[in-house]
């Protein structure tokens, strides 16, 4: 049901304001004068929001909180009582409430605030559609080939996800190595979406697309101040990743600072502090790199080149993508 709002509130005529304000600004709004009323409806109604007094017969808001987030975890609920505390508020926050307003409340700020949360939903849902769509798309039936050489990788793959799933720290960045066209994506998705971190975000980063001047900010963020345009905090792609995966394409071609800065990364699991590093508290992403063949060639001509695939600096497990002629292919002359 589309823009659907349960109100669960004992005071009737608070309830019967809030509900008839709501709906002539387009919402479907139905009422509960408990918890347990508001907790029978939820199965038939299927709320988009919830309005949650705190102080209700029977159990408490809190408790029906914890209750509606299982029962309904794409309900937005926002919580209201007319005895708030900081303590209250801080609770009801942790327990999965998208807001909390004290009563009375106006409402043209209520309606500001289930507009604010409607967006937020609908936010979370087309995000959640694009990671199942992604999901869909990859993993190992993603990877076609029957010749032994892809089989191989598909095995490799395959006991690189058993072990994930028994280790409890960070897992080890994996190098995936290969001629560009032979499907470093396609592997690295596998890795993702096949393994524990398939709810978790799969950020894809080229880093030789990235302008040299732009590209650790962009990687690891800034906080406000921290230059002269940097007007706000801004969230590196890597935290994007939080707990995720986090796919480093065409890393040879990254300036060599800025290799030994993702060095640190691959290494230690840890984001390097440079001028403009933000604070960072999060789990660090599983990093998985691609390695064109042409950039392993250019690496020994180039002055200065870190090397992110040598063993010495780098531990990493390798993972060789196949190239067209060893899957046994043909090639076609136009």
């Amino acid at each position: 049901m589309d823009r659907a709002i349960l109100i669960i509130e004992d005071e009737a005529t608070l309830a019967r304001n809030v509900a008839a304000y709501l709906a002539r600004h387009g919402y479907e709004a139905h009422t509960a004068a408990s918890a347990e009323d508001g907790l029978a409806q939820l199965d038939t109604l299927r709320p988009d929001i919830v309005l949650l007094d705190h102080n209700l017969p029977g159990l408490s808001g809190l408790e029906a909180l914890g209750r509606i987030r299982r029962a309904a975890p794409d309900a937005q609920v926002v919580m209201l009582t007319g005895h708030g505390s900081t303590e209250l508020a801080v609770e009801a926050m942790k327990a999965g409430a998208a807001d909390f307003l004290n009563k009375p409340v106006a409402l043209g700020e209520l309606k500001l605030v289930v507009e604010r949360v409607g967006r937020q939903r609908q936010l979370a849902s087309t995000v959640d559609y694009y990671r199942r769509r992604d999901a869909e798309g990859s993993g190992l039936a993603a990877i076609v080939g029957e010749s032994p050489p892809m089989l191989a990788l598909k095995q490799t793959i395959a006991r690189l996800l058993d072990a994930e799933r028994e280790l409890v720290d960070t897992p080890p960045a994996v190098l995936i190595t290969g001629e560009t066209g032979t499907g470093k994506e396609l592997v690295a998705r596998a890795l993702h979406y096949g393994g524990a971190r398939t709810a978790r975000p799969f950020v894809e980063i080229n880093c030789g697309a990235l302008p040299a001047s732009l590209i650790e900010a962009e990687l690891f963020g800034y906080e406000r101040g921290a230059f002269t345009d940097a007007r706000e905090r801004k969230a590196g792609l890597i935290e994007t990743a939080d707990g995720g995966s986090v796919f480093l394409d065409e890393i040879g071609e990254a300036e060599p600072g800025t290799q030994v800065k993702l060095l640190k990364l691959l290494e230690e699991a840890d984001v390097p502090a440079t001028p403009v590093t933000i604070a960072w508290p999060r789990t660090i992403a599983r990093a998985l790199t691609g390695y064109s063949e042409s950039d392993r060639r250019a690496e020994t001509s180039v002055p200065g080149s870190v090397g992110l695939t040598n063993d010495r600096t780098c531990s990493v497990i390798r993972v060789p993508a196949i190239g067209m002629s060893a899957r046994g292919c043909s090639t076609f002359a136009p």
